[in-house]
């Protein structure tokens, strides 16, 4: 049986949190278990890899509905200047919630992980403070 991550990427915006898209991480079960320890098939301990953190669960800040999801507004300007706002829910999984900054990963972390790599390399090039950045995620099975 496989886990699969559901995530959203925030930013902070005069001290409120704006989420900004919902990245497709593939089921990768070790850096699952890098993130906060979930591992349903016992494969990992922490003396092969620790984990960031234990689930957290979610930010007290963090908005999620009694379904189980997640609302944000996704906005665009096309090529004739054009504003236009789209609402979307996320399904957030529904175990082991947790959250992490992305100033909280490490150079080895990040040379170790091609996903959490592209992730920050995104964010830095953009010039935004890591501590700024957070990502929030939950699991199914």
């Amino acid at each position: 049986m496989g886990i699969d991550i559901h995530l959203v990427l925030q930013v902070k915006k005069e001290d409120k949190w704006i989420t900004i898209g919902n990245p497709m991480l593939y089921r990768n079960r070790e850096l699952f278990y890098f993130l906060c320890g979930v591992d349903n098939l016992g494969q990992f301990d922490d003396s092969e890899i620790m984990p960031k953190s234990k689930p957290r669960g979610f930010p007290e800040d963090f908005e999620i509905n009694k379904d189980g999801n997640h609302p944000f507004v996704i906005s665009h300007n096309d090529f004739d200047n054009n504003d236009f706002s789209l609402s979307k829910f996320v399904h957030m999984g529904d175990h082991d919630a947790s959250w992490l900054n992305l100033s909280e990963f490490t150079l080895n972390d990040i040379f170790s992980y091609n996903s959490i790599s592209n992730l920050v390399g995104e964010f830095v090039k953009a010039g935004f403070n890591l501590e700024d950045v957070r990502m929030v995620f939950n699991f199914d099975s």
